[in-house]
């Protein structure tokens, strides 16, 4: 029978509806209308209506009964997006954040109900996920396709679990279904990285390239492709001979834009060998007798004198590697090259963390490990030579 006025929180009744019997549940007020918000659901009779009436309650009373929602999950996350990412994370993030939705959660997720989605669902999203096979980008892929990694597997998660912490905060929903979903564990991969001796030939080629000193600062200090190629004057301590890792370059709305900031949002002073050292005075006298220097101090340019973008970055290299004789790599694989070799040379893998700006050692060790390995080896032949007398 219906009733005038709001009624209280978890005010119900139930009704015939058809063959079977209709349960409904007063379970808020609508702030914006002042209107009472119910939850309903339809059983086949009025034993099991009564006993879902008491379910409902109880649920209500412990937090996990919340007003329906409008639409799916694919409309929450696309209006999430909009209201809750775009105004408060960077364009990149922003960006990245719009792929995995659209590409992984809202394929299999999106015709849900926000409410709707319990733990399990999570975890077969992602179980799902890691099955997943992707065909690599770039020359220098190995295999015609891979496994999605782990890394990709825990941003899924990391933003759905957002999602769903906003729709707590919204009134949508009472517990985050995302929490405490496992991302199943993968074996470590050691990094990809050019042998002493190709690193050795590519150095060697890389000083007539147009980028010469582009390459020996990614050879030589271990840096993002980003930050290399966001590195400014202003940002190179010439009379010390460092240089301070403090942004990096991203392309934003179309344009190649410094931003002041890095993946790990770390400040970091690396040091710089004296002959890059020299070349980089070099590099600086001669971009301001060629053509206009750039607004924003950008030390490394194409020869027209622009930013350097990644994709014109990652052609170079190619054909650098080919120039050379070597395996084809990555920009991301340089990195990998000066790390293994600072390893291998000096065996300290607390200087390496630093060098490459890793928040936790056992990421640099799980990564480099065959670079400790072969550095302990020496230190123990270096033992064994003492003890035996020899220098």
């Amino acid at each position: 029978m219906a009733r005038n006025g709001r009624r209280p929180n978890g005010d119900g009744w139930l009704f015939k509806d058809g063959d079977g019997y209709r349960v409904k549940l007063a379970v808020g007020i609508d702030p914006s209308t002042g209107a009472t918000k119910y939850r309903s659901a339809r059983v086949k009779s009025h034993e099991e209506a009564r006993k879902k009436l008491r379910q409902m309650q109880a649920e209500l009373q412990q937090g996990r009964l919340v007003p329906s929602t409008k639409g799916n999950l694919a409309i929450y996350l696309e209006k999430w997006l909009e209201q809750h990412i775009r105004t408060s994370r960077s364009p990149n993030t922003y960006r990245q954040y719009v792929w995995l939705v659209r590409q992984h959660i809202t394929p299999i997720l999106g015709t849900k109900r926000v409410e709707d989605i319990k733990r399990a669902d999570i975890k077969n999203l992602i179980a799902l996920k890691a099955k997943q096979t992707v065909t690599p980008r770039g020359p220098s892929s190995e295999s015609s396709e891979t496994l999605l990694s782990r890394n990709t597997l825990r941003l899924i998660r990391a933003v759905i679990h957002a999602a769903f912490e906003d729709a707590i905060q919204e009134g949508l929903i009472a517990l985050n279904p995302a929490s405490k979903v496992d991302i199943p564990k993968a074996p470590a991969k050691e990094a990809v990285f050019l042998k002493p001796e190709e690193a050795a030939r590519l150095f060697k080629a890389a000083q007539e390239d147009d980028l010469a000193e582009f390459w020996m600062f990614m050879l030589t200090t271990g840096t993002r492709i980003g930050e290399a190629s966001g590195i400014r004057w202003q940002d190179i301590d010439f009379k010390a001979e460092t240089v301070t890792i403090r942004g990096q370059l991203q392309r934003i709305d179309g344009q190649l834009q410094y931003r002041a900031t890095t993946k790990t949002n770390q400040v970091r002073v690396l040091p710089l060998s004296s002959d890059l050292a020299a070349r980089l005075r070099e590099l600086r006298g001669r971009d301001m007798i060629a053509y206009q220097p750039d607004p924003g101090g950008i030390v490394f340019l194409n020869p027209a004198g622009r930013r350097l973008d990644p994709k014109y970055v990652r052609t170079k290299l190619m054909r650098l590697c080919e120039q050379a004789g070597v395996q084809p790599v990555s920009p991301h694989k340089l990195r990998h090259t000066a790390a293994t070799l600072a390893l291998a040379e000096t065996g300290d893998l607390h200087a390496v963390q630093k060098m490459l700006g890793h928040s936790q050692i056992a990421l640099t060790a799980n990564i480099y490990g065959h670079a400790v390995d072969a550095s302990q080896k020496r230190v123990a032949s270096a033992v064994e030579r003492v003890l035996r007398g020899n220098s």
